[in-house]
């Protein structure tokens, strides 16, 4: 079966379907993952990031001290900001709005992620199953997460993971994970091998990709061409 992440508008504001999905009252749902919030803005995307970031003893990062004067309307002014403060840049500042989701076992099986964690194999997690190597992965560093979602204690809002719609070379993953595709990992086979259809994992779901983004514009135009289909 094919699944879609686009959505479009049907009568009032509040009320949207998808091309695959069901509706929950007031929740929004694609396939199994549940919108909880929409339009969230560029800037509460970047400050749960920041704050997470800055959080981790093996970072030593602080948070930027101008953020209030940042000019949230200018991607690339953002990623400059980010860049000189040693954070990650480009995605988080390259779309407009966020959604806020929930994500189920076969939502995280619908994910991509970056190739270093298992180099040479496949990024999409329902091909990396199989895998003995994704039994035994642990990261190669101190995390804060680790323990606890390896060890059944649940998915804190605070690891909340950053993804994007997918694009063709990462077929047939839905989604990427640009940010916490360790948590991931780890989280979604204590799922499997607990059988869990109930514990979920959070996540920000970039929405609306913003054409004046250099980074968006030159790393992933097919996102801002299916935007602008969309329009």
């Amino acid at each position: 079966m094919w699944f879609s992440s686009e959505l479009r508008i049907v009568g009032a504001p509040w009320r949207l379907s998808f091309s695959v999905g069901r509706r929950d009252h007031n929740r929004i749902c694609l396939t199994n993952m549940i919108v909880e919030r929409q339009k969230l803005s560029r800037r509460e995307l970047i400050e749960a990031y920041l704050k997470y970031e800055a959080s981790k003893p093996t970072k030593n990062l602080a948070a930027p001290s101008d953020i209030d004067e940042w000019d949230w309307n200018n991607p690339n002014a953002i990623d400059q900001k980010l860049r000189s403060n040693c954070f990650k840049w480009g995605i988080v500042s390259g779309f407009k709005c966020w959604q806020h989701v929930t994500l189920f076992r076969e939502d995280l099986l619908k994910c991509a992620i970056v190739n270093d964690i298992f180099p040479g194999e496949s990024q999409v997690l329902s091909d990396l199953v199989s895998l003995p190597d994704f039994w035994s992965w642990r990261p190669d560093r101190p995390t804060e997460w680790y323990d606890r979602l390896n060890g059944g204690g649940p998915f804190s809002r605070e690891w909340a993971l950053i993804l994007r719609p997918a694009v063709s070379s990462e077929c047939p993953a839905v989604w990427y994970i640009e940010d916490g595709g360790g948590r991931a990992v780890c989280f979604l086979r204590r799922l499997i091998r607990e059988n869990d259809q109930t514990n979920v994992a959070c996540g920000y779901l970039g929405e609306d990709p913003d054409s004046s983004s250099e980074f968006m514009a030159s790393r992933y135009p097919e996102l801002l061409s299916r935007a602008e289909g969309r329009g």
